[in-house]
């Protein structure tokens, strides 16, 4: 086993780790640069030209310089393929690393997509006032957010909340109010665009709960 070998893969790895996450913390996007482009050349960057992404469609032809092709992919969406040049990164101890670059360039992608959908979906709301406090809700305008982030309807809320159909409907449109919106998508975003809620802690959906009984979880 070459140990000044291993040593350096292990360097190069780390190196591209701290880059490519200091890139996720820092980007912003350009307006004559998409983000598929700036995550490219932010990989080429920081491996010196010896990484590669490979857009779907993938063909034989786009082998060029690499040797070794790991897919890309977050749970269903499969992004394309990370190519590596001979020797790059190639470890007899961590065989793994190839497959754990693929695996962050995955998240690095699917964070970009999430931010340019939550931008576009919130650049149509209505811009709130300098000084507008939309994070003090009453406890009832809060449980009611909740439940319209879960999907649920006025009777449903009304049933969980103990309270009547009515109420639920006057609480809805002191929140709509509150937050400047006029359906519960809009409420929704705003909720997540002023972090309203603590998204970690957010309440699952009526179809992630129906998954989860039905998985036994």
């Amino acid at each position: 086993m070459d140990v000044e070998h291993e040593l350096e893969v292990l360097q190069n790895w780390k190196s591209v780790q701290c880059d490519l996450l200091n890139f996720t913390l820092k980007a912003t996007p350009l307006l004559t640069c998409s983000w598929r482009s700036m995550i490219e050349m932010q990989i080429v960057h920081c491996t010196k030209g010896r990484v590669h992404l490979y857009w779907e469609p993938f063909t034989i032809g786009d082998m060029i310089e690499c040797d070794r092709f790991r897919e890309i992919r977050y749970r269903q969406t499969r992004y394309g393929f990370l190519g590596l040049a001979p020797d790059y990164l190639a470890s007899h101890n961590f065989p793994d690393i190839p497959q754990d670059f693929a695996n962050l360039c995955a998240l690095l992608l699917h964070s970009a997509e999430c931010q340019l959908f939550i931008h576009y979906q919130s650049s149509g709301l209505i811009p709130l006032l300098p000084g507008e406090q939309v994070d003090r809700l009453t406890r009832r305008e809060r449980d009611v957010l909740l439940g319209l982030i879960k999907g649920e309807s006025d009777e449903e809320m009304s049933e969980s909340l103990g309270i009547e159909p009515t109420t639920v409907h006057t609480h809805r449109k002191h929140l709509y109010r509150r937050l400047v919106v006029h359906s519960a998508q809009e409420a929704a975003l705003r909720c997540f665009t002023q972090r309203i809620v603590d998204w970690l802690d957010g309440p699952c959906t009526k179809s992630e709960e129906n998954r989860r009984v039905s998985s036994g979880w």
